[in-house]
C-alpha cells in the first residue's frame, strides 16, 4: 500500500536536505566529469546557492514546500501562482522516490488545482530530460515553445 504524500513549507532547517536533494538531481551529469570531491563539492555548493537565489529572486511569492511521506523529506515543490496560470517553477524527488508515482500524483493534484480555478498549469522541461517530458505528456501537457536549454509545456484545464 502507498503512504500518503504530504506537503509543508519550506524552512531554513531544510536547507541540508535541499542540498542534498539538488546533488542528487545533479549525480548523473557529474559522474563523467573528473573532479577530486573538494572541487565536486565546491561546484555543487555554488550552483545549489545559485538556483536558491534565483527562486527567492524570480519567484518570491511562489509556494516553496517539502514533499514529505509520512515525516520524512522526499522531494520539494515550487509552484508559482501567475495572473493567467500557475506555474511549476521545480519538482525534484530523491532517487529513490522517483518511478513509483509520487511526481505524477503531484501534478495530477497541481492539475486539479488548475482545473477548479479554470487555468492552465505550465512548465518547463529541459530538452535532455525525456523521461519527464514523456510523464508530462502522458499527464496532458503540449509542448507550447521552446528556450535555449527547455521546452516550453502547459496543461490546458479541460
Amino acid at each position: 500500500m502507498k503512504q500518503a504524500i504530504n506537503l509543508r513549507p519550506i524552512v531554513e532547517a531544510d536547507e541540508e536536505f535541499l542540498y542534498h536533494l539538488y546533488c542528487s538531481t545533479r549525480a548523473a551529469e557529474l559522474a563523467a566529469v573528473r573532479w577530486s570531491e573538494a572541487e565536486r563539492e565546491a561546484f555543487l555548493r555554488f550552483q545549489f546557492a545559485a538556483q536558491q537565489t534565483h527562486y527567492r529572486h524570480n519567484l518570491p511569492t511562489a509556494r516553496q514546500q517539502i514533499v514529505c511521506q509520512q515525516q520524512s523529506a522526499i522531494g520539494r515543490l515550487i509552484v508559482a501562482d501567475e495572473a493567467d496560470a500557475l506555474q511549476l517553477a521545480d519538482v525534484a524527488l530523491l532517487p529513490e522516490y522517483q518511478g513509483k508515482g509520487v511526481g505524477s500524483s503531484l501534478i495530477r493534484r497541481l492539475l486539479a488545482e488548475a482545473r477548479a480555478r479554470a487555468r492552465p498549469l505550465r512548465l518547463q522541461v529541459a530538452f535532455d530530460n525525456q523521461r519527464a517530458r514523456s510523464l508530462y505528456e502522458r499527464l496532458g501537457f503540449r509542448v507550447t515553445g521552446q528556450g535555449s536549454s527547455h521546452y516550453q509545456m502547459e496543461a490546458r484545464p479541460r
